[in-house]
Order: structure tokens, then sequence, then C-alpha cells
């Protein structure tokens, strides 16, 4: 994984560093069909990449709470984001961040924290007031 970032000052990508392990993209890219690691692989030794038979289009990796403020403080509209993922929702499959059907716990317990966070920040926006 190579990061970069984007300097507001002059708009050039820096680079950030490299990370040899494997992120959560990881997942996503698993989760679709395509084996990421592999590819890396044949890519560096210079092989032809073949389409993966297995490799799903039109799905959708979903970390709402990171989207959501991310999307939000890009400057977009909530009634267009959440139109948006209302539209999506019945359109393409979902990969979801840190829920599952088999395990539900963690996904419940980081809405918890995420939404108490939520809670305290309009809190003190209010007390400021």
């Amino acid at each position: 994984m190579i990061e970069f970032k984007q300097d507001p000052f002059d708009c050039i990508y820096k680079y950030i560093e490299i990370n040899p392990r494997l992120g959560m993209c990881n997942f996503f890219d698993t989760s679709c069909g395509v084996n990421n690691a592999f590819t890396t692989y044949q890519l560096a030794l210079g092989v032809p990449l073949e389409k993966s038979k297995r490799m799903k289009e039109n799905v959708i990796f979903v970390s709402f709470y990171e989207d959501l403020f991310s999307r939000l403080s890009d400057g977009e509209y909530i009634s267009d984001i959440f139109r948006e993922y209302l539209i999506n929702l019945v359109k393409r499959k979902h990969i979801y961040i840190y829920f599952s059907w088999r395990d539900p716990y963690p996904a419940i317990k980081l809405a918890s924290i995420q939404i108490l966070s939520i809670l305290k920040s309009v809190w003190r926006k209010c007390i400021r007031r």
C-alpha cells in the first residue's frame, strides 16, 4: 500500500509512506473476487493480467460513518448524501467495513461509540451558544 495526500497549497500529491501490510481495502477487493496480493505480485513480475472470472462488478464498499463525515466536510449536502445512499441501497450489492451477519457485534459496538461521539459533539456545540 502506497499512501499519498494532496497538498492543499500546491495541489500536488505528496508521498507519505509505503505500508507492506494489506489494508482494509484488501477486504473489499477479496470480497469482489480479486486477489489483490497475487495481482500485485503478477504486476511486479510483468506478467500480463487477465480479468478475473470471479470478479464482481457494481459493488459498493460501505464505511458509513467515515464516508458521511468526509463528504460533509467536502461541502456536500446531507440530503444529497442520504438520497444517494438510498438509491444505491437497492441498486447495488454492498460490502460493509464493520458489519457481517455472522458476527454483527463489532458493528453494533462501533455504531454505539460513534453515536455517542456525535451526541457529545452536538452537546458541546449547544453549550457554546
